[in-house]
């Protein structure tokens, strides 16, 4: 995932629609919900347009700046996108570490923005070819703390926008770290296969349980898509709401590890 293969070219520009963007948190004795989505610590409503720019581009990544309301962010993709795909997997956790001191403000401004904008057309291709088999799948997780009830997955790869589709149901228990936690986890994507530009993406995460000790609930749904574009529904729809996701994927655990103290560093 080192080398990617980005057709994109610098100067043009992305106008999204956020659909959907919510989630209800409890830790502990604390509760808080949040509507809209969290922007560089702005909240905006679901139903606010962003214009993505596309600053610079090559082979290997995409550089791009988004500009809401009076805030301003830049970044790049590139082909180690796929670890904000593994920190999914582990959000109670990344929750109880981003909150240690629960901040009811924070709380309310709703989720974060997920900034997956571009991913390499060619590399994530082939991978998501193999995530969408069940077995393989299975067959390549080995972490003895996360059991799996159900998982399913499909990739339409056959015409010039790909879709993936993941749905996962299952527990994830640590005697040693005294944490306990279930739940779903769905993700949808759609990317241009040319410039490897998302277009669609969807999400929605549903964990309930205790991480070190502490009670830990989170329900979350974010969705956002290029304007004009219709992103298909969820394959499977979790039982009692209208949507449902959850991952895997076998990445060193030094290196999920290192990536969820980057993000819980850049989040305070």
């Amino acid at each position: 995932m080192i080398k990617a293969d980005y057709n994109v070219t610098a100067g043009t520009t992305y106008t999204f629609d956020v659909v959907a963007s919510e989630w209800t948190l409890k830790q502990g004795t604390n509760t808080g919900a949040g509507t809209g989505f969290n922007f560089e610590n702005t909240s905006y409503p679901a139903g606010t347009q962003f214009d993505l720019n596309v600053t610079s581009a090559s082979t290997s990544s995409v550089s791009w700046n988004v500009t809401i309301g009076s805030e301003f962010d830049e970044g790049t993709n590139s082909g180690f996108d796929i670890l904000g795909f593994v920190l999914l997997l582990f959000y109670p956790i990344m929750i109880s570490g981003g909150f240690s001191t629960w901040d009811q403000d924070e709380i309310e401004k709703g989720p974060e923005l997920f900034r997956l904008f571009f991913v390499d057309p060619v590399g994530y291709s082939d991978l998501l070819t193999e995530l969408s088999n069940d077995t393989y799948v299975e067959s390549m997780f080995t972490d003895p703390e996360w059991t799996f009830s159900q998982l399913q997955g499909e990739f339409v790869n056959s015409s010039s926008t790909a879709v993936f589709d993941w749905y996962l149901s299952g527990r994830y228990y640590s005697s040693a770290d005294n944490t306990d936690f279930k739940g779903v986890y769905n993700m949808k994507f759609a990317f241009d296969k040319t410039t490897g530009a998302v277009k669609g993406f969807r999400m929605y995460i549903d964990y309930t349980g205790n991480v070190a000790g502490s009670i830990m609930e989170i329900d979350m749904v974010q969705h956002f898509e290029v304007e004009g574009y219709n992103l298909p529904a969820f394959l499977i729809f979790p039982s009692g709401f209208i949507s449902g996701f959850e991952l895997l994927i076998a990445i060193p655990t030094l290196a999920v590890i290192g990536t969820i103290a980057y993000i819980i560093k850049k989040r305070k």
